[in-house]
């Protein structure tokens, strides 16, 4: 299953988008303003949810008899942005691509970005015009796309990092937290190879 989740992040060029989606998903899933969206990518949600604190009451209304609908109190302990990431986690789906999660209040996009970590085992990417953002379980390819860096985020101690593929290598590296070693890489070949023994790495493919 190949699942969408919009948010309520905005989008400056919706073509950028798109060329980053896959043609159709299997579910989509619209978390509070994030029906906003619908409409310019020409797609119909299979689920509501959120609180529905920043969504405009008639695009509410015009999508909730066609799609699911879950809503939840505004005060509560997790953020719209995990309650879509707990629904997805049920589903199971295979890939996960997510717009309008970054962005916006730097909070909410932090958050966004660390939520990855706690979904690790989902192949989850956050998409905006110029980045995709994900996590590298211990072992990951990324294919190159032209005009865009490669960055590894380092979120903790990292041991036996090897980066191949890339204009800076890397051999059985050690790295401490923080650092700014692996970040604005280029991939040289078709693919990049990443592969680590212990740490926490979330990469970004991103452009000027």
């Amino acid at each position: 299953m190949n699942i969408l989740v919009l948010g309520s992040g905005n989008v400056d060029d919706y073509n950028q988008i798109e060329e980053k989606l896959l043609k159709s998903y299997d579910y989509i899933i619209s978390v509070d303003g994030g029906a906003k969206h619908l409409e310019p990518l020409d797609l119909k949600p299979d689920l509501l949810i959120g609180d529905f604190d920043s969504i405009d009451h008639e695009l509410l209304n015009q999508y909730k008899d066609i799609a699911d609908v879950e809503s939840y109190n505004s005060e509560k302990d997790e953020t719209d942005s995990e309650l879509a990431f707990m629904k997805v986690e049920e589903l199971k789906p295979e890939i996960v691509h997510v717009v309008g999660f970054l962005g916006g209040r730097t909070d909410h996009t932090l958050n966004n970005v660390m939520l990855l970590i706690r979904y690790k085992n989902i192949n989850i990417q956050l998409i905006d015009e110029k980045n995709i953002v994900f996590y590298c379980n211990k072992s990951c390819k990324i294919q190159k796309r032209e005009g865009y860096y490669l960055s590894l985020l380092v979120i903790s101690d990292i041991k036996g990092l090897n980066l191949s593929g890339v204009k800076y290598p890397l051999i059985d590296k050690n790295i401490e937290f923080p650092s700014s070693l692996t970040i604005s890489n280029q991939i040289i070949e078709n693919e990049a190879s990443i592969e680590y023994s212990e740490g926490k790495l979330i990469a970004i493919l991103s452009k000027d």
